[in-house]
């Protein structure tokens, strides 16, 4: 077990009771498939953990992702080559996010593809596997 700076659990938390806090709410948000009609559509190849929270975003959630931008930096962090869905959980992303919107969703196109494609850089095959798979 690793320690800290030589020091125990215990005179860690003394010293640093706000580390302990925060470590109480940290999560890990693992998307494992989408909802269709009244079905799931599965991405991984096993069963998701015991103890572990779902949750399906809504409109609310998919506008704090996209007010910002810097989740699509986390999603494009995922080795494709180990979770082979990923590229479909973005468009799934933005198809959900652009359908919530009443207008202006040409704009909001432009604003989402011009941040996705500085992450992706010169990986074109990528970018336009993405832009074919959203509809607005």
């Amino acid at each position: 077990m690793p320690i800290a700076y030589g020091k125990s659990i215990e005179q860690l938390e003394r010293e640093q009771p706000q580390v302990f806090a925060l470590m109480k709410w940290m999560f890990q948000a693992i998307p494992f498939g989408v909802l269709k009609e009244n079905t799931v559509e599965l991405f991984l190849d096993k069963v998701v953990e015991i103890h572990t929270l779902l949750f399906e975003t809504g409109k609310d959630e998919r506008d704090l992702v996209f007010k910002e931008m810097r989740f699509f930096d986390f999603l494009f962090s995922i080795d494709k080559n180990v979770f082979l869905q990923r590229d479909k959980i973005i468009v799934s992303l933005i198809n959900a996010y652009l359908n919530d919107l009443s207008e202006v969703k040409e704009d909001e196109y432009v604003r989402i593809f011009s941040y996705i494609s500085k992450i992706l850089r010169n990986d074109y095959q990528t970018l336009k596997r993405i832009m074919d798979g959203v509809s607005i």
